[in-house]
């Protein structure tokens, strides 16, 4: 079990790398400093938050009782310290074209996030029901 949850990680975490650091090519094509040092940032910051997400959501969701809050709290968490250290770090890197940039990778992730909390929730939710805990 251990194994496919490390592949799905490293799997979904190098597709975020690619896929969103191909966009911040895209986005900032044609601004100056060069995109690719933008590009490069963002891949490596979608990748390290895409690996940190999942063990993320799983601690701060057990902070929580209720359904609702299992799932919106963590995801709203996750997003708000996303959105603060992308800000952070392309505001550094001058991209030019910040909330372009980072407003898909967002997006996605949120969406990303929601889904997980609850799948999480259900195995969880399974597991006591079955005695483990």
């Amino acid at each position: 079990m251990k194994n496919n949850k490390d592949t799905f990680r490293n799997l979904s975490s190098a597709i975020a790398a690619i896929t969103w650091g191909l966009w911040t090519y895209y986005a900032n094509r044609n601004t100056a400093p060069s995109p690719i040092i933008s590009s490069v940032a963002q891949a490596t910051l979608s990748f390290v938050m895409t690996m940190l997400s999942v063990e993320t959501l799983s601690f701060l969701q057990n902070n929580f009782t209720n359904y609702k809050s299992k799932i919106l709290t963590p995801s709203l968490m996750l997003l708000g310290s996303s959105f603060l250290i992308s800000i952070s770090i392309h505001s550094i890197l001058k991209t030019e074209n910040i909330i372009t940039t980072i407003l898909p990778n967002l997006l996605v992730g949120f969406i990303f996030s929601l889904i997980t909390c609850s799948h999480l929730n259900k195995i969880t939710c399974k597991g006591a029901t079955n005695g483990h805990r």
